[in-house]
Parts: C-alpha cells; sequence; structure tokens
C-alpha cells in the first residue's frame, strides 16, 4: 500500500470567483482523495493551464452547479500512478501517464485522482 510522504493533501483552490490572487495553496480535503475501484492516484509531475481553467476561475460558468468551491482547478497534467483502484488492470504502479479533459480532483495539486476507465488517463511513452 501507497503511503504518502506528505502528511496533507495541498494544492492550488479557488474560493472565490476572480483575479489570479484567488489562486491560494491550500490544505486539500483528503476525503475527496479516496480511490474509488476504478481509479488511479497520480502524484503530479507537471499541470498545465487551459482557457476554460481561467474562464471558470474569472465566474464565467459560475452557474455550474457541479463545480462546489472551494475547487482546484485544472483538467490536464502528466504524473506517476502512485496507488490504484482494484478494478484497474490497464496501468501499474509508477507508470508514467497524462490526463486530459477531466479529473475528479483538478490537477493543480500534488496528488490527482482520475478514473482509468473513462478514457482521460493514458500512458506516455518512455521518451517523449
Amino acid at each position: 500500500m501507497f503511503k504518502l510522504t506528505e502528511t496533507k493533501f495541498q494544492g492550488i483552490a479557488v474560493s472565490n470567483f476572480g483575479s489570479p490572487s484567488e489562486l491560494v495553496w491550500s490544505e486539500l480535503d483528503e476525503k475527496n482523495y479516496r480511490l474509488m475501484p476504478d481509479d488511479v492516484l497520480i502524484k503530479v509531475k507537471a499541470a498545465s493551464v487551459n482557457h476554460f481553467d481561467v474562464l471558470y476561475r474569472e465566474g464565467y460558468f459560475s452557474n455550474n452547479e457541479k463545480l462546489k468551491k472551494p475547487y482546484v482547478p485544472g483538467s490536464d497534467c502528466s504524473g506517476i500512478i502512485v496507488q490504484k483502484g482494484r478494478n484497474v488492470t490497464e496501468f501499474n504502479l509508477n507508470d508514467r501517464v497524462y490526463t486530459v479533459i477531466s479529473t475528479k480532483t483538478g490537477t493543480y495539486a500534488r496528488y490527482v485522482v482520475a478514473s482509468a476507465t473513462n478514457g482521460t488517463v493514458h500512458k506516455l511513452p518512455f521518451r517523449v
């Protein structure tokens, strides 16, 4: 079983819509990082900033009922799988992967939870 070296889940959280100053490094709720059987836990090595991340932060989609604040922005990242759910067979621990479109927890964080079965997690080639 994987043990986190950090004592807490940490990342950037947005509590209010607005300017980049709303991006605050925070302790994140550990219960959001519990894996379901089809999930993987990824240690983030790099995350991207997409135009949708900026639009969400500025409040353009503030009527989105699924977006509960505080939230961790970001949908795309690359990293290493450090834990996986019991149903995950297509990925192994220490696989280098990237995510696209969506994750369950947002990618502006040290760790990300993503579904391994819905096409959002992909293996990175050994050399890029």
